[in-house]
């Protein structure tokens, strides 16, 4: 999976801002630090505030669960303001996306 074109195949919310680290074993090119907003997601060099899995992203992107749940599972360790803008940022497409299942 190429993750700036999975990442920028949708819409954000606009009031949102975050920066993350992504490692993914699989495809290194998608490693890196990400800043997502409403302008779309690029890599960037700021200090990221917390690291989120391909998994993570997925879930996120489809829908499948919020930040708010993904955080209280575990799945996310981020400040509350950082969840607060994942939630936002996600839950804002013109187009809610749905895969039917959980990963």
């Amino acid at each position: 999976m190429d993750l700036g074109k999975f990442l920028n195949g949708r819409t954000y919310g606009r009031g949102s801002r975050v920066v993350f680290q992504v490692t993914d074993p699989i495809v290194p090119d998608n490693s890196g630090v990400w800043s997502l907003s409403g302008d779309g997601a690029v890599r960037c060099k700021q200090t990221p505030t917390f690291q989120l899995s391909l998994q993570t992203i997925t879930e996120l992107s489809f829908g499948a669960q919020s930040a708010a749940v993904l955080a209280a599972a575990g799945r996310i360790d981020a400040e509350n303001r950082d969840i607060d803008a994942l939630d936002e940022a996600f839950a804002t497409a013109a187009v809610r996306l749905h895969s039917g299942i959980s990963f």
